[in-house]
């Protein structure tokens, strides 16, 4: 019990000290063993807790010891040792009790130990106090004092002049220090004790300084900069009263000196400061009133208000007026106030006053903003009424009525365009309100403008007032106007739309002339159901109208459409009046007619006939009227009709009518029984005229027999005793008898026909005739015969015209044959027969001897072999000649001497031919830099060639020897011309190459004096020569003068040598700066030549550094510089580096270039020593921010890699820590794709994007080691990673993996990206890494698309080193890559030679040689070798790298020597999933790796899916990176987006382009099936779309939803990738899609400058295959070595170096094959480089793009496929239905055009031929037939054709349809048939006809026989109108 009591009394016990009072009393207690136990136990116990007081305390103590307290409360020293006292005190309390109470306690096992603790603790804190008190009194010195006579202030100027108090700090702290130890009673200094007495008064003292600096800085403070200078007198004088303090007045002056200072300061800074307060709340009103004029508004518009736009006017121009008065007001408060500030100055300095003057024009300024704030809110108030915005939508405020204006168009009152120059007349009154302000600013102080006016100089001009400075801003006022003016325009087209929907809909109405109309519905004689369907029809329209609404709202106006309603419906009634009327007139006149007919028909029945005549028309007149009696009746039902038509539209019908037809029935029976009555009248005439005609046909009979009979006894038949004359007379005599015969036999056959008497066949008659036309033929060709041969026979032979004797004898025989076929037997016919027959053979004797090719020599040789002479040029010499001389005796002499005369001519003509070619040739020459330039020599070549062969084929002929001498001087003298023409080429090429460089450089000139002086020789001698040439002119005078040859020769030499010595020269600049074997010759040329400029160098900078751009150069001259030095870089990107120093760049550039190099090197050196030093203390956002992104991510992995080793640094606790380490980095990743969710910069985002996929990587290491649990640096998981170091012994940073060890390159690369590293990446690092580390290269080999160039560069990255790509070829030589590896060894740079099995394996081998060579050097650790047969430089760091992709068409295997010096590393399938998450992630992606798996997933099953295309490619390159891309763009346009969305649309956007028809469906399932859900808006295309559609309208072409999106397609691929290649059939429509986006784009640019998507565009169309790989790309000429640009280079470079914002596409269009396209590989992936091989590397900017226009891609390799975007643009989508429309469409604009005056030819569509022009009524009924028959007869022909038929070659569908177009415009025309002459019918049918014609062979044309059958088959189907024989 009582030991419980001990238990709870001990347990409640407060403290140490009252535990041993218990424990006293409790011992007193204790008598019972037990209880003695007890107590002895509860001892034990607390010498255990004064134990652990004694250690707490001791711990303290040692906390204590390493940092003293640092509370502002406590001093150093002193605060040190009074926190020691506390500890001794607390220990000493417990202790005394102890001992006090010690000896009646039982001893206990602990007591000496904790006493002894105690004695050590207790004598370890006095020690610290003494040592401590010691410690601070060695630090007072006795010069201490002395710090009491420093000033009382210290002004700062550098911070705006402010005081501070100038007293001790260490004073004040030995204050502190002397009071606590004071207290504890510690020894102080005596010269302590002395500044301690006056502690007080130094106290005072302090505290009215603070008062005096506390008033002076308010002063200051209050006003900023312009202020202090207004205010600068003042201040001045405030100075000069606080200046004593600042430097003559110390803490120890006189007291009263003090007082009286302190007092005077705080006086006059209170006045200071009472005028400050004053001039701010002159200030604050000033900017009040600046508030309230800015917070008016300038327009005043009622809510809900309708306005009539003059009612609208006049109250803006009342509210207007108010406004006006409100600022003048505002104006004059502002000027007054000003003046009452101005007080303050008046009376100050003119500096002051200076300022003051600034200070106006600053108040001024203040205005003018207020001014134009008010301004652009009142019109952005405006632009609202008139646009909306996002919170309010536009309502109604302007009414406007529609109306049917007298030009006969529906328009609106007002018009928009008064509305439009209404609101623009407010707008210029709203901004002309401000005039009411005049300017406040003044120009200059009183004093200057009287100093102006001393000096005769005119003052300054006025200030622009605020209206002509407000009014030209374009923020304030131009782009809100613009706004306005949008969106007034932007009614136009709804009100427009409204417009032409009363138009378009009842443009008829009232459009159309009326009674034209009825007058052409008349002729027409339409059917009675047109006249009661139309009627109808405007009745109905009438109805219609009055359901067309009244009003409408459209945007801001309020459209009221009654009247023009009213105007419609009146017009209903007009046309409904003017159809009844019509019909009322024809219904009359066809009664009236009915009527006339009856009455004049019987009247003439009843006149008895009296001749055959009359009898015969009364016959006749009865036989009509019965035939027409059926038809007769057929008239009354429909004119009935018409009056039951008239009735029912309620038309009023005359009395008079309406009687003649009820008479109708009865007058028709009267008429009937008449005619009866006529034919029993005409059947009595007949009998009595019957037998009278008998006798008259016998007596005619016997007439004709007797005719017959003479003329066959007195026909001239014989040509002997008749003349042709005779003949002629006789045939006309006949003709006329027979004629008269013929007359009389007609009227014969008219009584015959009365009485049915059948004709005789009068066969005398016909056969009379017969033998009279022969006959006349006969004679009048005997006549014809006699008059052409006597010209020739008495003509002068030389004169005759051979070939028209031929053709005339041969024209003859045949008509004399023709007529033997009937008149043989006549003698005349024989006769002339054997006459011509005669002559025929006499024609080739003529022919021989009137040969123009007979010279006087061969008339010579003719005349020795006949004998006689005589002269064939004589007037004598006559065709009769030929026959006396009997010259046909000679005919085989005449014809062997006649060939002779031809070959002969022949070689003579030929000789003339080449002297005409040679004299009329010239040189072409142009003018060039003061002389001329042989410009072409196509001609001259041509020519060469011609006639050398000309030549050649001479001298081989038997006929040469009579030209020997001509043939041998052309000969020679076109040798000599080709050699020279040639030698003045070679020199003119090598002359104006070297002209540029020697006389455009001083610097080569010095350089090369010797060389210089041989080419000014040279350079004289040729301008003089060529000044010969072009005088001279002709190519034979000029080349072949004397010494011409010669001089060329000398000149070719001399040009030789200097080159020579010009390529030395290089190759030492080159030595001198490695980095110029990067460059072309030209380039270092053009570099060396513009040394005098350092900016003329900048161009050249990205060609040598990564990331160097440009330099920021400043001038000699600027801010003191004495030479052009440079502060800073700019990359590519655009981030800048400022450099640690400033290097000077003047001078030779190769110098200063070495200067540029080394200070790159140390500014990134330092920037990335700052970089790693601010990781430590800097906020990540802002570190991430504020350096470059090199450094950041560098030092990044320093940081990364020291983070690593120091957990993995214990064994036992690296889980860990490395578990802690991966939340960190997890933490600091979330943190960055925080940063690229916010809005960036692109130089902010590239960095953020680079860093974010670096340190997802070092995540991953860290996650690989914890799973592969690395518990040391040691471990192989660890090791192979790279790991960066800062090496503080070598101040280097180093950078290890596995043994190898790097040390950093310091080039700077800018932010050009880094690569997603994979595991794949990380062993391939190790490979490379371990090749460098052993001296040997390194060759990625694998498929395209593995990123075997990219993770080279991207290592190359990692290390800061310089990596140049090339794009290897089969053009590459030895002499290339000799020059490349130079350069590599000498600066220590990496190659990178992709594609490189492509170069020949006999170059390879020399390759291999010079790569061992600097192998070699490198691993014997040479600082120089021999090269080449050079001593250059080595830099060990140099690299050699290729890349392959074995097994590619056109590519070599590697010799064995160089598969041993390069590493293999095996580049197969990469980590897509983890690629893409990594992308994605750094894009800002937060659910990366879902989508990323969804991605590959779409991937891989379109792979298996989807048809196999040669386009089509599931790569890196081509599906992963560049929709992870375009993804991230997507999310940074809507960041609040669902990710799967835009992952969902950047998919759709990304592959739909370039699916194929067939595929379409299957990838929208996939995608939908891995997307459940997501739907996507329809978008609408915007402005792009638009502009399209419109421009397809405007070019005649047919606006399809889907080619429009194709081209919309190309756009969108063109901003994702910089190549891009349109895939199709032929008949797409790829190059009607770019030429039409080339188009809109350039329209875009124009009508929206703002946005920067849209530019103009410049294209530049190649050829590929109509080029060879060296006239595309260039080559270096065999025989001299000189560079030959090829087009593409020339065109890449000329549109890479233009740096204006117009996009240039590079269109390829044709076929893509491996044998030019691979050398394209660099330019098409990321590197975006054209490698040539003379060593140019042209890099392409943004603006420029590649298009390639190809029909497949089955010749392209699969490295080609993956680095293109694609887009397949499918034949079905146009099919050939938009062409036929286009075609139709433009046939009627173009007779639109043609009726009103336009053009005469109109485009039918793109690519097609002009349409011709037809009238427009011809066309109007044209169009639709031709759709009714293309709907009919097109597709079925056309599916047909493809079903079941074959062709030779096959044609597609649209290819077809044009034949068939171009067909039907060829012979559809008027002069065929195509017109309205004959009736709407025959039209009909003739556009049928042709339409069928061209239809058979448009379509059917390019079929086989078998298909032209089955074709006929088909046609016979569809129309049954084709004749039965042959096929259609």
């Amino acid at each position: 019990m009582l030991e419980n009591v001990f238990e709870l009394a001990l347990d409640s016990a407060p403290s140490l000290v009252g535990t041993l009072e218990l424990l006293e009393g409790f011992q007193l207690m204790a008598k019972r063993e037990a209880v003695k136990r007890a107590v002895e136990r509860h001892v034990s116990n607390f010498y255990g807790k004064f134990m652990a007081e004694i250690n707490a305390a001791k711990k303290h103590f040692d906390l204590l010891r390493r940092s003293p307290p640092s509370s502002p409360m406590m001093p150093r020293y002193a605060g040190a040792a009074r926190a020691a006292s506390t500890l001794i005190k607390r220990l000493e309390q417990t202790h005394t009790a102890l001992m006090a109470v010690k000896h009646m306690l039982p001893s206990v096992a602990e007591e000496a130990d904790v006493l002894n603790a105690y004695e050590l603790t207790h004598q370890s804190m006095q020690q610290f106090i003494v040592n401590t008190h010691t410690e601070w009194f060695n630090t007072i010195d006795n010069s201490i004092s002395k710090q009491l006579q420093a000033n009382l202030l210290v002004q700062d100027k550098a911070d705006r002049g402010l005081l501070s108090m100038n007293f001790d700090r260490q004073l004040l702290a030995m204050s502190q220090e002397v009071s606590h130890w004071e207290r504890l009673r510690m020894a102080v200094p005596y010269i302590a004790m002395e500044i301690q007495a006056q502690r007080e008064k130094y106290r005072v003292l302090r505290d009215n300084m603070l008062m005096v600096i506390r008033e002076y800085n308010k002063v200051l403070t209050a006003l900023d900069p312009e202020e202090r200078k207004l205010f600068s007198d003042r201040i001045r004088a405030l100075d000069r009263r606080i200046m004593p303090g600042v430097s003559k007045l110390n803490w120890q002056s006189d007291k009263h000196a003090l007082e009286f200072y302190y007092k005077e300061a705080r006086k006059h800074c209170r006045v200071a400061d009472s005028c400050v307060t004053e001039f701010k709340a002159g200030m604050a009103r000033i900017d009040a009133l600046c508030k309230g004029i800015s917070e008016g508004l300038l327009i005043d518009v009622e809510k809900k208000k309708l306005y009539e736009y003059t009612e609208f006017e006049a109250v803006q121009g009342k509210h207007h007026a108010m406004a006006k008065q409100q600022l003048v007001s505002s104006f004059q408060e502002i000027q007054k106030t000003l003046a009452e500030v101005h007080v303050f100055f008046e009376a100050d300095s003119e500096d002051v006053q200076r300022e003051w003057v600034k200070f106006t024009v600053k108040v001024d300024k203040k205005v003018q903003d207020a001014l134009r704030h008010t301004v652009k809110r009142s019109l952005q108030e405006l632009s609202r009424l008139l646009n909306g915005d996002s919170k309010t939508e536009v309502l109604p405020i302007f009414r406007v009525t529609m109306v049917l204006e007298r030009n006969q168009h529906v328009e609106l009152r007002p018009t928009i365009q008064q509305l439009f120059d209404m609101t623009q007349k407010v707008a210029r009154d709203l901004i002309t309100v401000v005039q009411t302000v005049p300017r406040l600013g003044l120009l200059a102080t009183a004093r200057q403008l009287k100093e102006l006016e001393e000096r005769g100089e005119p003052a300054p001009k006025p200030m622009p007032t605020h209206y002509d400075v407000i009014s030209s801003d374009e923020d304030a006022t131009l782009r809100t106007i613009v706004q306005i003016t949008t969106g007034i325009t932007s009614v136009a087209d709804p009100v427009q739309a409204s417009l032409e929907h009363f138009e378009k809909r009842y443009k008829k109405l009232w459009d159309q002339d009326k009674d034209a109309y009825i007058r052409r519905y008349e002729k027409a004689q339409k059917p009675l159901s047109s006249y009661e369907a139309d009627v109808t029809e405007y009745m109905n329209k009438e109805d219609e109208i009055q359901h067309e609404e009244t009003t409408a709202n459209v945007k801001f106006l309020f459209i009221d459409c009654g009247p023009l309603k009213q105007t419609l419906i009146f017009h209903c009634e007009l046309w409904k009046t003017k159809l009844t009327n019509l019909l009322n007139n024809l219904a009359a006149a066809e009664l009236r007619s009915l009527h006339e007919y009856f009455r004049s028909t019987l009247e003439a029945l009843s006149r008895a006939p009296q001749n055959l005549d009359q009898l015969a028309e009364a016959v006749q007149l009865h036989k009509r009227l019965v035939d027409e009696k059926p038809k007769t009746m057929a008239r009354f039902d429909p004119l009935r009709d018409k009056y039951r038509v008239l009735e029912k539209f309620e038309v009023q019908v005359p009395d008079a009518q309406l009687e003649q037809l009820d008479k109708l029935d009865p007058e028709w029976a009267r008429f009937q029984v008449g005619l009866d009555e006529a034919a029993t009248r005409l059947e009595h005439s007949k009998d009595a005229f019957r037998d009278k005609v008998k006798a008259m046909l016998e007596a005619f009979l016997r007439e004709i027999a007797t005719m017959q009979e003479d003329y066959t006894r007195l026909a001239p038949t014989n040509h002997e005793g008749t003349t042709s004359k005779a003949a002629s007379a006789f045939v006309a005599k006949w003709k006329n008898s027979v004629a008269n015969a013929r007359a009389k036999a007609a009227e014969i056959k008219a009584g015959m026909d009365i009485f049915s008497i059948p004709q005789p066949p009068y066969k005398e008659l016909v056969l009379l005739e017969r033998d009279l036309d022969l006959l006349d033929k006969m004679w009048s060709l005997v006549a014809e015969w006699e008059a052409t041969y006597g010209a020739w026979k008495d003509g002068l032979f030389k004169d005759l015209k051979v070939d028209e004797m031929e053709e005339s004898a041969a024209r003859y025989n045949k008509l004399v044959s023709k007529l033997g076929r009937d008149i043989k037997g006549w003698p005349v016919w024989s006769w002339l027969k054997d006459t011509i027959d005669a002559f025929k053979k006499t024609m080739p004797l003529i022919t021989d001897l009137r040969n123009p090719a007979m010279r006087q020599r061969h008339w010579q040789q003719l005349m020795e072999h006949i004998g006689t002479t005589f002269d064939p040029a004589s007037s004598n010499f006559i065709l009769e000649s030929v026959v006396s001389l009997r010259l046909d005796q000679h005919s085989d002499f005449i014809s062997e001497l006649n060939v002779n005369a031809t070959k002969e001519l022949a070689i003579e003509t030929s000789l003339a031919s080449i002297a005409a070619t040679w004299e009329g040739l010239s040189l072409d020459m142009a003018e060039y830099k003061g002389t001329f330039k042989l410009r072409s020599t196509e001609d001259v070549f041509a020519a060469l060639e011609d006639n050398s062969v000309t030549l050649s084929t001479m001298k081989a002929s038997k006929y040469y020897l009579v030209f020997e001498k001509q043939v041998t001087h052309w000969e020679h003298t076109l040798s000599l011309v080709s050699e020279t023409v040639e030698i003045i080429l070679q020199v003119q090429r090598n002359w104006m190459y070297l002209e540029n460089v020697f006389l455009g450089s001083d610097d080569i000139r010095k350089q090369l004096p010797q060389e210089s002086l041989m080419f000014e020789g040279v350079h004289n001698t040729f301008m003089k020569h060529m000044q010969r040439l072009q005088t001279v002119g002709n190519v034979v005078k000029a080349t072949t003068a004397q010494g011409v040859l010669a001089a060329f020769q000398d000149m070719d030499t001399k040009l030789e040598q200097v080159q020579k010595s010009l390529d030395n020269y290089l190759e030492s600049k080159r030595q001198q700066f490695p980095r110029f074997y990067f460059l072309s010759s030209d380039d270092l040329l053009e570099i060396l030549g513009q040394a005098k400029d350092p900016q003329n160098v900048q161009a050249h900078l990205k060609k040598c550094f990564e990331g160097v751009k440009k330099l920021d150069m400043l001038p000699a001259g600027t801010d003191g510089r004495k030479q052009c030095e440079s502060i800073g870089i700019s990359s590519p990107d655009g981030e800048y580096l400022p450099l640690t120093v400033p290097i000077v760049t003047e001078g030779r550039p190769e110098e200063w270039l070495n200067r540029v190099e080394e200070a790159m090197f140390l500014t990134t050196k330092k920037h990335l020593f700052k970089v790693l030093e601010e990781s430590k203390g800097t906020k990540k956002e802002k570190w991430v921010k504020d350096n470059q992104g090199q450094m950041v991510i560098t030092a990044g992995q320093i940081v990364w890699t020291a983070e690593c080793e120091k957990a993995l640094s214990e064994p036992e606790g690296a889980k860990k820590a490395l578990r802690l380490l991966k939340k960190k980095w997890v933490s600091y990743l979330n943190k960055l794709t925080a940063i690229t969710r916010s809005k960036l910069t692109k130089i902010e985002r590239n960095k953020v994007v680079a860093l974010i996929t670096v340190e997802v990587h070092a995540r991953d290491v860290i996650d690989k080691l914890i799973k592969a649990g690395c518990t040391s640096t040691n471990d192989f998981e660890w090791v192979s990673q790279l790991r960066f170091y800062w090496d503080r012994d070598l101040n280097d940073c180093v950078v290890k993996q596995v043994l190898s060890v790097f040390m950093y390159g310091y080039e700077y690369q800018g932010n050009n990206g880094r690569l997603v590293i994979t595991p794949l990446t990380d062993r391939c690092y190790m490979t490379l890494g371990a090749a460098m580390y052993t001296r040997r290269g390194g060759n990625p080999l694998g498929p395209a698309g593995t990123g075997k160039t990219e993770t080279v560069k991207d290592f190359g990255k990692a290390l800061a080193r310089y990596v140049i790509v090339f794009n290897c070829s089969d053009g590459v030589d030895c002499k290339m890559t000799g020059k490349m590896f130079s350069g590599l060894a000498q600066c220590g740079a990496w190659a990178c030679l992709d594609e490189f099995n492509r170069i020949e394996v006999e170059v390879l081998s020399v390759v291999a040689t010079q790569i061992a060579t600097v192998m070699a050097a490198i691993r014997e650790g040479r600082k120089r070798f021999v090269f080449l047969g050079q001593d250059i430089r080595l830099i060990p760091t140099c690299g050699i790298f290729v890349t392959m992709n074995p097994g590619y068409a056109g590519r070599s295997e590697l010799p064995d020597n160089l598969k041993a010096m390069l590493r293999p590393v095996s580049m197969m399938v990469p980590d897509f999933t983890l690629i893409a998450e990594i992308m994605m992630f750094s894009e800002g992606f937060s659910n990366a790796k879902v989508l990323a798996k969804k991605m590959i997933a779409i991937m891989e099953l379109s792979q298996q899916q989807l048809s196999k295309q040669d386009h089509y490619d599931y790569g890196l390159r081509s599906f992963v990176i560049p929709i992870a891309r375009a993804a991230g763009a997507l999310k940074r346009l809507d960041p609040d987006a669902s990710e799967e969305v835009l992952l969902y649309r950047t998919m759709l956007d990304l592959i739909k382009p370039k699916l194929v028809y067939l595929d379409l469906p299957l990838f929208m399932a996939l995608l939908s099936d891995l997307f459940p859900g997501v739907e996507l808006p329809a978008a609408d295309g915007g402005v792009l779309r638009a502009a399209i559609e419109q421009d397809l309208r405007e070019t005649g072409l047919q606006p399809i939803p889907e080619f429009v999106t194709k081209i919309i397609q190309i756009f969108d691929c063109k901003v994702a990738r910089h190549g891009n290649m349109m895939v199709g059939k032929t008949g797409s429509g790829k190059t009607a899609a770019w030429k039409c986006l080339q188009r809109t784009l350039t329209k875009l640019r124009k009508d929206h400058p703002g946005n920067d998507q849209f530019q103009k565009v410049h294209v530049y169309i190649i050829n590929p295959l109509a080029l060879s790989n060296d006239e595309l790309y260039g080559s270096f000429e065999e025989s001299t070595h000189e560079w030959q640009d090829g087009v593409l280079a020339r065109i890449m470079r000329t549109a890479c170096k233009d740096e204006s914002p117009d996009q240039k596409w590079i269109l390829f269009d044709g076929p893509v094959d491996t044998l030019w396209i691979e050398s394209m590989n660099t330019t098409l992936d990321d590197n975006k480089l054209l490698t040539l091989l003379s060593g140019e590397r042209i890099a392409m900017p943004p603006q420029v793009t590649l298009l390639f226009e190809v029909e497949d891609l089955s010749q392209a390799s699969p490295a080609t496929v993956s680095r293109a975007g694609m887009i397949y643009l499918n034949v079905e989508d146009l099919g050939w239905r938009p062409y036929l429309a286009s075609w139709l469409t433009a046939k009627t604009a173009a007779a639109a055009a043609d009726e009103a005056g336009g053009a005469l030819m109109v485009p039918a569509a793109a690519g097609a031929a002009a349409v011709p022009i037809m009238a427009s009524n011809v066309v109007a009924q044209l169009v639709p037939q031709l759709h009714k028959h293309i709907d009919r007869y097109m597709e079925a022909a056309l599916e047909h054709k493809r079903l079941h038929c074959r062709e030779l070659v096959p044609i597609d569908r649209l290819s077809s349809v044009r034949t068939f177009t171009s067909l039907f415009d060829a012979l559809a025309t008027k002069e065929s048939g195509l017109h309205l002459d004959d009736g709407l019918e025959a039209f009909s049918q003739m556009v049928e006809l042709w339409f069928l014609f061209s239809l058979i062979w448009g379509v059917g044309g390019s079929l086989d026989e078998e298909g032209r059958k089955k074709f006929d088959t088909f046609m016979r189907e569809m129309d049954t109108r084709y004749p039965s024989a042959e096929t259609v």
